[in-house]
């Protein structure tokens, strides 16, 4: 009997003990600190999307124009090429005809023109292979592709001293560079993509049309070359036979022509020469007329291994007071080596 009483009071502890367990949970539910001594982190809203400011102004970026170009090819169709030409590809070859057929659409678009003309021809008509002239005149009003702001500079990692106080401040200096650069980057990024956007908005048809029209002007270029040639080959027996082979005077007042007749319309005027520069006389003729003013003179030099190798450059130091005494701006020498490469470089593209 005493152990049934011993027993009912054990069972009564437990329940009120319980109870009382119960009752401080439910007074400190809500401040988990007094229980496990961490205070949770609240929750913070989401930051608000950011929105593009409406009618972005891109009348700071660079407007399309055509800034129209004139070349003329001057080859000698009997040259030996010790160094072939090489396109960018890695593929040679030693006929000046297919070089010039292939880079010339690379180098002119919309607005611009050529004239082709052999060497070894005693007339202007006899030497004149092909002209093309682009029949666009303008550009389409459209600006040119955003592009990305200019890239921050990265800072500095800090060096270790052996002062705690110095690093600690460092470290400080250093954390609010970069905070304040990641700041400037983010804010920059989110400019750029709203001018894309804006671009994409007003200019992307028209700027994907213009491209169209660019690759069609390239085409009609690339084809007028082959029907040149075509044309050519069927003229060749009814022409003029040519008087010498080295005659560079005659060829050079053949393209002054050219140049005084039109360089005056375009923006650019160049002069690409295939050709040693060997000519028979040993100087101008008096009854020539030579005249490359305002013109950029690119020399190739088909027999130049190396174009700075000195037979190469005596070559080079012949010509230039010549090309000068012609007026011309400026005189660049070359031989076949990546020679696609390095004019599509100096023309800058299209």
């Amino acid at each position: 009997m005493r152990h049934r009483s011993s027993y009912s009071v054990f069972l009564a502890a437990c329940y009120l003990f319980a109870l009382l367990a119960l009752f401080v949970s439910s007074c400190k539910v809500g401040n988990v600190s007094d229980i496990t001594g961490i205070t949770p982190t609240p929750m913070t809203p989401s930051p608000t999307p950011r929105v593009c400011p409406p009618n972005i102004n891109l009348d700071g970026l660079d407007g399309l124009k055509i800034q129209p170009t004139f070349i003329v090819v001057l080859f000698d169709a009997n040259s030996i090429y010790t160094k072939p030409i090489e396109y960018i590809s890695g593929k040679k070859t030693t006929d000046a005809m297919e070089f010039v057929g292939k880079i010339l659409p690379e180098l002119l678009g919309p607005g611009d023109q050529y004239s082709i003309f052999s060497l070894g021809f005693r007339h202007y008509e006899a030497a004149k292979l092909d002209r093309y002239s682009s029949k666009i005149s303008e550009a389409p009003e459209i600006v040119s592709t955003p592009e990305p702001h200019i890239t921050l500079t990265i800072i500095p990692t800090p060096t270790i001293s052996g002062a705690v106080l110095e690093n600690q401040v460092a470290k400080n200096e250093y954390e609010e560079n970069v905070d304040s650069q990641n700041a400037t980057a983010t804010q920059s990024a989110f400019e750029y993509n709203c001018e894309l956007l804006a671009y994409d908005t007003t200019y992307k048809l028209t700027a994907t049309a213009w491209g169209v029209t660019k690759q069609a002007e390239a085409n009609e270029i690339a084809t007028q070359i082959v029907v040149a040639q075509s044309d050519r080959e069927e003229k060749i027996q009814i022409m003029e036979t040519p008087f010498a082979p080295d005659n560079v005077y005659e060829g050079l007042s053949h393209v002054t022509v050219d140049f005084e007749n039109q360089c005056k319309n375009y923006d650019r005027c160049i002069l690409i020469l295939f050709d040693d520069l060997v000519d028979w006389r040993p100087d101008t003729p008096d009854y020539l007329d030579i005249n490359l003013e305002g013109v950029d003179v690119i020399s190739i030099l088909p027999q130049c291994e190396d174009i700075i190798q000195p037979s190469c450059k005596r070559v080079q130091d012949i010509w230039r007071p010549l090309f000068v005494s012609y007026k011309a701006k400026s005189v660049e020498y070359y031989n076949g080596e990546r020679l696609e490469e390095a004019l599509i470089n100096y023309f800058g593209g299209k």
